[in-house]
């Protein structure tokens, strides 16, 4: 290997042991020690909790302190919230039965109205009981209102489904019915127990990270994940205090990454800064939006609390709002040109007075709008999608 680059390991769950001293997990370990002496760079091991091996984070983490105390240099990388792939009207069926995934065949526009017809509501009910108890079992409600990741014991479907006195399918069919098609449901293996994660969080040494961005986007959404660490881990749970968080965002991954002259506020660094609202901090619910070639699909997301921007001791970013605050918006500000293929802009923008005009430099089409005041640039108004704008990042 080189003198330059960096080691990304994705370590096993304990599927090749077979005793809760996972020999065959430590052997990994010490595999990544021995990358580390040959290339003297740094190795980074992600990190799951789970809770059918629920000391195998513990015994990671003493092996890889007892790693770094012996002169090498590896990280556990970790995501700090709850592991989870949204399941909607979107993109993918609730329950798992030939009926259900007819549903999905459909185009968008002609979902809802099926499960509203009687003859779509007719079949989708006949559901074998294996399917019917499954979904009861696994997933839990998630959203529309409020964006909740934790997997709390009521708002699994099958208690939600016994308190109305309903099978799971009759309730998925009632939430969708009553929310217009906004009811989400989640599923998902990892870091379920709270305790765990924040076992992994609080460790010196753990990298926040871990975050599928970009992979898995009909599934998940990863983007939020820096957000939900300093508005749920610091503030809600006290997990850590928030200098202690930013430092872990910012300074930490920069060194260890090797990238000079960011995430510090000193002189000569690059003065990135975002400047928020830590009391109005928080995600909002992911929506799915069908913005790729060929109308595929995924996941994005919102973050509120985000005032300003700045990148390289410029402001960005000025004043962020959802749609129903652009009254309160200034529509003075300058196009942000990003770098990505040009595609037209979708027509009824809120801030160009609903004209529809023609914004060429923005590359996806988006569902939902936020007005930003961008500065420096020639004057002009411009709808801005928030996950190409950095709001809801804090890496540097």
């Amino acid at each position: 290997m080189g003198a330059r680059g960096l080691v990304q390991w994705v370590a096993g769950f304990g599927e090749q042991d077979t005793t809760s001293e996972y020999p065959e997990v430590h052997r990994e370990i010490r595999m990544m020690a021995a990358i580390h002496r040959e290339s003297s760079r740094p190795v980074v091991a992600s990190v799951f909790t789970h809770p059918l091996v629920p000391t195998l984070h513990t015994r990671v983490l003493e092996w890889l302190d007892e790693e770094r105390a012996a002169g090498g240099d590896l990280r556990p990388m970790f995501n700090p919230r709850t592991g989870t792939s949204l399941i909607g009207l979107g993109n993918r069926s609730p329950v798992r039965a030939r009926s259900w995934k007819h549903v999905y065949e459909l185009s968008a526009p002609q979902r809802l109205p099926f499960l509203r017809s009687e003859a779509g509501r007719r079949a989708l009910l006949a559901v074998s009981e294996a399917a019917n108890e499954r979904a009861g079992r696994e997933l839990h409600l998630f959203g529309p209102e409020r964006c909740e990741y934790e997997r709390l014991p009521a708002r699994r479907l099958g208690t939600v489904a016994a308190e109305a006195g309903e099978r799971p399918v009759e309730t998925i069919l009632r939430l969708l019915d009553e929310t217009g098609g906004r009811q989400l449901f989640a599923a998902g293996g990892a870091h379920q127990v709270p305790e765990h994660i924040e076992e992994v969080f609080r460790h010196p040494g753990t990298l926040i990270g871990l975050g599928d961005a970009g992979a898995h986007v009909a599934s998940i959404c990863d983007s939020s994940m820096t957000t939900h660490a300093l508005s749920y881990q610091c503030r809600e749970r006290g997990v850590l205090a928030l200098e202690e968080a930013v430092r872990r965002l910012s300074s930490e991954p920069a060194e260890v990454f090797g990238i000079p002259r960011r995430g510090r506020l000193t002189p000569g660094a690059f003065a990135d800064v975002n400047v928020i609202d830590f009391q109005a901090l928080e995600t909002e619910v992911p929506e799915f939006v069908t913005d790729f070639p060929a109308a595929a699909g995924r996941w994005t997301q919102r973050a509120r609390g985000y005032q300003h921007t700045l990148v390289n001791g410029q402001v960005v970013i000025e004043g962020v709002f959802r749609r129903s605050g652009c009254q309160e918006a200034d529509p003075q500000g300058n196009e942000l040109r990003l770098p990505f293929r040009s595609r037209p802009w979708p027509p009824a923008c809120p801030m160009d007075g609903g004209r529809g005009q023609e914004h060429t430099e923005m590359p996806y089409r988006y569902s939902g709008y936020e007005t930003a005041r961008v500065l420096p640039a020639d004057p002009a108004t411009v709808c801005v999608p928030t996950e190409r704008t950095a709001v809801d990042r804090q890496e540097v």
